[in-house]
């Protein structure tokens, strides 16, 4: 039988239960996706945990002080997973794990919208982070990141283009009176969580927070859910509670295609770093055939403006 976890990591879950190793029953890999960390379900004394693993290279990404306190500062709202432990410095998260939950169906309206409402309800929480982290700002330094490791190796044909284009939408919107407020940061549809405790979807791994445009957050669940012009504008129409303007429809499909941008960059890092470079050069080819389509639909919409 192959050991999921090493002592260490036994030691630690052990510590925080304050338990012994004879009260593990069960270990196995979860089954949700992640890109970025490892995720294992422990079962202890008929209690299930998640127990996440921070992959490589994820401290350039994350920090984890800053995603332990926004928990904290989220924790009266009870629109996040219920935490038990983070190690500020290694990343190490313990959680309570939501048997039978899932993500937010694609083609279940009413979880959509559901989704979008959730996001709302962050946005207005007034809570002031006191840390201001846009797409736009991290699309600059993922690229940054990615030259530091030689992905630039990596690049397709078109990237620098796309990130001039992308510069140039930044400053289309620069005029605009953009709110900032408390996000997210990585509302990918497989960061919400469909369980039967909650009433609406609820936001798990809590690892880029920021002050930032809303807008990011609906980007960010757009492009993870790979959708495209006509189902991000949706999106926006049940995030806003209305029909969204030609300005607003160019803002969400510029932000999209930011992302797209941001996580095209991360992939180019992460097939530099990493040993097996298939899935990351995947998630590359995506990413640049994904910014060429969004980012078409944005520019015709400014030609209307």
């Amino acid at each position: 039988m192959v050991k999921l976890l090493n002592d260490e990591h036994i030691r630690i879950f052990c510590d925080v239960l304050n338990i012994n190793g004879n009260q593990i029953e069960r270990i196995y890999i979860n089954p949700g996706r992640s890109a970025n960390n490892k995720n294992y379900v422990i079962v202890a004394n008929g209690q299930s945990y998640l127990y996440r693993v921070p992959g490589p290279g994820t401290e350039k990404f994350c920090n984890r002080e800053r995603e332990a306190l926004a928990y904290k500062m989220l924790a009266p709202l009870k629109i996040t997973d219920e935490v038990i432990f983070i190690d500020k410095k290694t990343g190490v998260k313990i959680s309570k794990y939501y048997e039978g939950s899932r993500i937010p169906d694609q083609n279940n309206k009413a979880e959509l919208a559901a989704s979008m409402q959730v996001l709302r309800t962050l946005h207005e929480s007034d809570i002031n982070f006191g840390y201001v982290d846009t797409l736009f700002d991290r699309m600059e330094k993922y690229y940054q990141f990615a030259l530091e490791v030689g992905g630039e190796k990596y690049y397709l044909d078109g990237y620098e283009n796309y990130l001039m284009q992308l510069r140039q939408f930044k400053n289309n919107i620069a005029t605009s009176n953009n709110k900032i407020c408390f996000t997210h940061g990585d509302a990918s549809i497989n960061n919400l969580l469909v369980t039967k405790e909650h009433s609406k979807p609820i936001l798990i791994d809590m690892e880029f927070p920021a002050m930032s445009d809303p807008y990011d957050d609906v980007a960010t669940f757009c492009i993870d859910a790979e959708f495209r012009t006509d189902n991000i504008l949706l999106m926006l129409e049940y995030y806003l509670g209305r029909k969204p303007t030609l300005e607003e429809q160019y803002h969400i499909l510029g932000l999209c295609a930011v992302a797209g941008m941001m996580w095209y960059s991360w992939a180019t890092y992460k097939s530099a770093v990493e040993e097996d470079k298939k899935l990351f050069l995947d998630f590359r080819d995506a990413y640049h055939q994904y910014i060429n389509e969004v980012y078409s639909d944005a520019q015709r919409i400014y030609m209307k403006l």
